[in-house]
């Protein structure tokens, strides 16, 4: 995101990757415009940086708490240094939300952390249906609270 807030990081960034030539340069500086109105925001930036930062930890303690169910035990620093990685891995765009991809990278660092390449992938698997059942969860939820938060917007 730093390209986003520095002009001439941006600039740079927008050469190398020949965003004219891939023919989404007007997309990108659509992009680009809406996040610099932001820079003037440094009170909800941060907000939203501390809401991501304890999303991020609550992701992590998730995987921590359910290696305990698989007998994994290994130490809460290695979830904290893997898992951001392995969220990384997942965003990207050639996967249905990265299926597949975090699996293969849970088992490629996981294991060389010192468990079994099946207890990486049911781990991986594990949180996976975590994530499905407590989107399930919010979408049963949404529908009755979505004309409050209407209303709150009339």
């Amino acid at each position: 995101m730093t390209f986003f807030f520095i002009p001439p990081c941006f600039e740079f960034i927008n050469r190398i990757f020949f965003m004219q030539r891939l023919g989404i340069k007007e997309k990108v500086a659509q992009i680009y415009y809406a996040t610099i109105e932001y820079r003037k925001e440094r009170r909800l930036l941060l907000n939203v940086f501390l809401i991501s930062l304890l999303f991020q930890t609550m992701l992590v303690l998730v995987y921590y708490f359910l290696s305990f169910s698989l007998h994994v035990h290994l130490s809460v620093g290695y979830f904290f240094l893997l898992v951001p990685m392995i969220s990384a891995a997942a965003l990207a765009p050639f996967s249905l939300n990265g299926l597949g991809i975090r699996e293969g990278v849970s088992v490629l660092l996981f294991s060389r952390a010192g468990i079994t390449d099946a207890q990486a992938l049911s781990l991986s698997l594990l949180m996976l249906v975590v994530g499905i059942l407590t989107g399930l969860i919010g979408g049963l939820i949404y529908p009755f609270f979505r004309s409050e938060v209407l209303k709150k917007k009339e």
